[in-house]
């Protein structure tokens, strides 16, 4: 399953973007690109999740990564997020 997110600025360039979720603290790394159209500019943020349970119901966080893949910057939550 991919997971995407848009925002108008990248905290930092070096910051990749989680998805944290399961009960375990799975977490996935993703990718960003830029897009522009006239006026407009953003980050878009991809990340593909691997080993989803089917008919598993999971709550998840977005945010951004360090380099060293440990260290979790601006992370995002709201008791609705989930996904199935």
């Amino acid at each position: 399953m991919y997971v995407s997110f848009v925002t108008r600025e990248r905290p930092s360039s070096n910051l990749r973007p989680i998805v944290h979720y399961c009960e375990k603290n799975c977490l996935a790394i993703g990718e960003t690109t830029t897009y522009n159209v006239g006026n407009w500019h953003c980050w878009i943020h991809h990340i593909y999740i691997r080993g989803l349970e089917p008919g598993m119901k999971y709550n998840y966080k977005l945010g951004f990564i360090e380099p060293d893949n440990v260290t979790i910057r601006h992370l995002y939550s709201n008791e609705h997020w989930t996904f199935q």
